[in-house]
C-alpha cells in the first residue's frame, strides 16, 4: 500500500498529504510535548478529510436516490 493513502474497510483510499507523513517521520528526534503538537496536528488535519469525505458520500447517497426515484417515475409512465 502506498504511504501516502488511508484505506478502510468500508471505504475508499483517502489521500494524505506527504508533509503530515514526514513530520511523524522526524518524531523520534525531538521532545515529546513537540510531538505532541505534531500527531494533534496530523489528527486535525485527518478529521478535516474524514469529514470531507463523508460530505460527499451524503451528497452522492442523495444523488443516487433522486435518480432511482426518476428512475421509478420513468419507469411507470411508460409500463401506463
Amino acid at each position: 500500500m502506498p504511504r501516502n493513502k488511508i484505506s478502510s474497510k468500508i471505504g475508499p483510499k483517502i489521500p494524505v498529504k506527504i508533509s503530515m507523513i514526514g513530520d511523524l517521520e522526524s518524531n523520534g528526534y525531538i521532545d515529546n510535548m513537540t510531538q505532541l503538537k505534531t500527531l494533534e496536528k496530523c489528527k486535525g488535519e485527518l478529521d478535516k478529510a474524514i469529514s470531507a469525505q463523508e460530505e460527499k458520500i451524503e451528497n452522492k447517497s442523495k444523488v443516487v436516490m433522486s435518480m432511482g426515484l426518476i428512475g421509478g417515475l420513468f419507469l411507470t409512465i411508460v409500463l401506463l
